[in-house]
C-alpha cells in the first residue's frame, strides 16, 4: 500500500479532463469524478497540496477496508477516489429511484460497506458509505464489474451515486470477507 507523504499533489489536467493527484516518482493518480461534478476550485489550474486533512481522511478509509478481500490495486483505487471525494466533487442530489426499497430504514457509518439491490436487475452490489447523514448517504461503487441502473446507464467502479437511507441494507460481515471483489 501506499503511504500518503507531504509530495502528493492534486491537480487539473486540462489535456485529459481530469483531476489527477502527483503521487510522486513518475506516478499519477487519475480520480474518477467527472469533472462537472468537481468544484470549481480545483479546476484552477494550480496544484493544491495533499493535506494533512486529505491524509487523515486517506489513512481512515484503508483502515475501514483492512478486512474486505480485494486485490490492493483496487483498494487503493477507491481509497483515493474516496479521499478525493470528500474533497472535491460538488454535492449531490439522492438518485434513490435506481435502488430497490428496504422495510426498514438503516443508517451507515462512513467507512462502511453496504448493499444496494437495483430495480433493474434485482441484484445486491456493494457500496462504500463516503458521506451519511439521517436521510441520505454519497456511496461509492465496489463493483469491479458495471452494472446498469438503466437500460442504458452502466454504473462503474468507484462511481458515486447518493442515495436516501431506506434503499440501504447492511452489509452482513461475513460477505465482507467472502466477497470476491476481483476483477
Amino acid at each position: 500500500m501506499l503511504k500518503s507523504n507531504d509530495s502528493w499533489s492534486w491537480y487539473f489536467d486540462n489535456d485529459h479532463q481530469a483531476l489527477l493527484l502527483d503521487l510522486g516518482q513518475d506516478l499519477l493518480f487519475k480520480v474518477a469524478i467527472s469533472p462537472k461534478q468537481l468544484i470549481n476550485t480545483c479546476m484552477s489550474g494550480n496544484s493544491q497540496v495533499f493535506t494533512v486533512d486529505d491524509a487523515t481522511q486517506y489513512r481512515f478509509f484503508l483502515e475501514c477496508l483492512s478486512d474486505i478481500e480485494m486485490p490492493s490495486s483496487r483498494k487503493m483505487e477507491l481509497v483515493l477516489n474516496a479521499t478525493a471525494i470528500c474533497r472535491f466533487q460538488k454535492p449531490l442530489m439522492p438518485k434513490s429511484w435506481f435502488f430497490q426499497s428496504q422495510d426498514s430504514t438503516y443508517i451507515p457509518t462512513v467507512g462502511e460497506c453496504i448493499l444496494l439491490s437495483t430495480s433493474q436487475d434485482d441484484l445486491q452490489h456493494p457500496f462504500f458509505v463516503v458521506e451519511s447523514n439521517e436521510t441520505a448517504s454519497l456511496v461509492l461503487s465496489m463493483s469491479i464489474d458495471p452494472f446498469f441502473l438503466s437500460n442504458e446507464k452502466p454504473f462503474l467502479f468507484c462511481q458515486t451515486i447518493k442515495v436516501m437511507n431506506d434503499r440501504i441494507q447492511a452489509m452482513p460481515t461475513a460477505m465482507m470477507t467472502n466477497y470476491a471483489l476481483v476483477g
